[in-house]
């Protein structure tokens, strides 16, 4: 999947409305869906991958320990913050402290793709905003995106993506 691909399935399956447990879930969604791609790429029998059942988090480690680039080091914060809103909602029908959960990956999101060499002080203090989200969402899968197409241009793309 290119970059543009990636794009188009974030405008086609993104949800247009309001509903943030919806746009949490479908984030997360897109978003695995990328990482899945990255871990692909580069491997010759993918299917072992995914008999194995990884955890989100394992995929993600895993991700980590097979491009060792700044890149997804400095994203997986981020991911790692929105896989645990996912789960808040997932498991409870009010969770406590999404809004700051959410303020927290919109910050994490912001300073990965802006390629600074250090954390901002606080961009986005204690709120967020839908539109934040979805932007933070969108340059996530963007970030994710240009990682597996690097590493699938650097081994010829031999992977199953």
């Amino acid at each position: 999947m290119t970059q543009s691909r990636t794009m188009e399935r974030f405008a086609r399956h993104f949800p247009k409305g309001r509903d943030v447990t919806l746009v949490i879930l479908k984030g997360n969604l897109l978003i695995e869906e990328e990482l899945n791609d990255l871990l692909t790429v580069t491997v010759p029998r993918p299917e072992h991958l995914f008999s194995a059942r990884l955890t989100f988090l394992q995929r993600l480690r895993l991700a980590q320990a097979m491009y060792p680039t700044e890149g997804i080091d400095r994203l997986a914060p981020a991911i790692e913050i929105l896989n645990s809103a996912r789960n808040k909602l997932a498991h409870q029908l009010e969770p406590k402290a999404l809004a700051s959960t959410l303020a927290e990956f919109i910050e994490l999101a912001f300073w990965t793709g802006s390629n600074r060499s250090r954390k901002p002080t606080s961009p986005f203090p204690s709120t967020y905003t839908l539109t934040a989200l979805k932007q933070a969402l969108a340059l996530t899968l963007g970030v994710l995106s240009h990682l597996r197409d690097t590493a699938a241009s650097a081994t010829g793309g031999k992977g199953a993506v």
